[in-house]
């Protein structure tokens, strides 16, 4: 009976139910230290313990990828980054330097890796929090994988050919700065993934609630407006291409779709 209701009811009535529990994204802050105050943080212990093990399981082939502490057994393959990772590799000789901005304990890395084995030199370079770098270190470097504190750091060792955020930019207190910094720097390609956008003249700033599945936390984030974002990217970079996500996700009660971007220095 329950699943029969289920299947009658309308969309709405599901949106406003998991709006109602809490689960998400909520609000419209004015800053991120308001926001923050109202959450608990990506920087917990408990959440850096439930990806470490759900990232080895990856790393050890025990499954097919991992994304948010959550495994999967089936492999989905992310084909636009996948074509923007391997266009990179074509224009620098066949290696790939990657600047993997947030990128955890290698959740894209693990994911693509089997399709990165033609290419003559791979060098992943994750810039994370200080927890993800210390284990990340110890329990997954490489030669391959790399584990930064800072982008200052990572280019003190490597000349990155393409920058990464893959859903990390709209959790950075001050993305636009950070993005600003990486212009000076004028890596060759840049890809923006699993971000949402919003048709409005400015940025949202909301609160996620993670659902129990995944850990519990709750974290500040963006919602990017979209004219705002391509005006400011194109001051360096030209939008090669934009792509749709898989992921559907709830901002209040409206749907959106997680989107990515494709971009390239302007010569």
């Amino acid at each position: 009976m329950n699943n029969f209701i289920k299947q009658l009811a309308p969309p709405i009535f599901k949106r406003i139910v998991k709006y109602k529990w809490k689960e998400g994204w909520h609000g419209d802050y004015k800053n991120w230290e308001e926001a923050k105050k109202a959450t608990t943080g990506y920087d917990s212990s408990a959440i850096i313990a439930r990806v470490r093990v759900a990232a080895l399981k990856a790393k050890n082939g025990e499954v097919a990828y991992e994304r948010s502490a959550m495994t999967y057994d089936q492999r989905s393959v992310n084909f636009p980054i996948l074509a923007g990772l391997l266009y990179a590799a074509i224009q620098n000789n066949n290696k790939l330097v990657v600047l993997d901005y947030g990128g955890s304990l290698g959740s894209v890395y693990y994911q693509l890796k089997p399709f990165l084995s033609q290419i003559s030199l791979v060098r992943w370079c994750i810039v994370e929090q200080t927890s993800f770098v210390e284990v990340g270190r110890k329990e997954f470097e490489d030669e391959e994988l790399h584990f930064f504190h800072s982008v200052e750091e990572c280019l003190e060792a490597y000349e990155p050919t393409i920058i990464l955020f893959s859903s990390s930019l709209q959790y950075l207190a001050e993305p636009y700065k950070v993005v600003e910094g990486l212009f000076q720097f004028g890596i060759s390609y840049f890809i923006l993934d699993r971000t949402a956008f919003v048709n409005e003249a400015d940025d949202r700033l909301t609160i996620q609630k993670v659902p129990p599945a995944y850990y519990v936390a709750s974290y500040p984030c963006w919602f990017f407006s979209r004219s705002k974002f391509l005006h400011f990217m194109s001051s360096h970079y030209t939008l090669l291409g934009e792509f749709k996500n898989e992921i559907y996700l709830q901002l209040g009660l409206t749907q959106l779709r997680y989107e990515g971007m494709w971009f390239e220095w302007k010569k």
